[in-house]
């Protein structure tokens, strides 16, 4: 789902549609139900995953060569 978005702006509606998107993948791959009402959060744990969102953000900042640095770096 990834492929393709790092050069793509994506506004809050189409973040959360890709969401749902993803969530319902994960459900099915684990063989849950909406009726079984687990939470997102469980089911993102379960499977080690993180948030569509922050994961796009990531790849975007990959493709645009950004390094962070960790919070114990002592700049120049």
């Amino acid at each position: 789902m990834l492929y393709g978005l790092e050069a793509v702006a994506l506004m809050k509606r189409r973040e959360a549609e890709l969401e749902v998107a993803e969530l319902k993948m994960l459900r099915f791959s684990l063989g849950v139900t909406r009726m079984d009402k687990i939470k997102n959060e469980y089911i993102r744990g379960t499977a080690q995953v993180r948030r569509f969102g922050n994961k796009v953000r990531e790849a975007r900042l990959r493709c645009l060569d950004v390094q962070r640095r960790d919070a114990g770096y002592i700049g120049r």
